[in-house]
């Protein structure tokens, strides 16, 4: 079984850490875990097809490697200013401005 189907079988980022043999802080990343799964996600959607290509050992040196290069992006970068998640993208407008009475 591919190394891509393994992981899909997993959910929490710990388990995503032992699998990939990747070093981790757990108290780090029990603040950042979906963060950096989801920047995880992102850069193996841009790498897949590249991924898919290769055996079994370099696909999970390859994903070891976007996984460790997604927490350490979330470590320097607080999850706020990463903006993976919608609600990190969206504008808001001040609430003072909309209950004030218009002139």
């Amino acid at each position: 079984m591919s190394v891509v189907k393994e992981l899909q079988k997993l959910s929490a980022a710990e388990e995503f850490f032992q699998y990939l043999a990747v070093p981790f802080d757990p108290q780090k990343l029990s603040v950042i875990r979906l963060h950096v799964l989801a920047r995880f996600q992102h850069y193996f959607e841009s790498a897949k097809k590249d991924i898919e290509s290769l055996d079994e050992q370099e696909q999970k040196a390859q994903l070891a490697l976007l996984l460790q290069r997604a927490y350490d992006d979330l470590l320097a970068t607080p999850p706020a200013h990463a903006k993976l998640f919608k609600v990190f993208q969206q504008d808001f407008v001040d609430l003072d401005h909309l209950l004030m009475p218009k002139e």
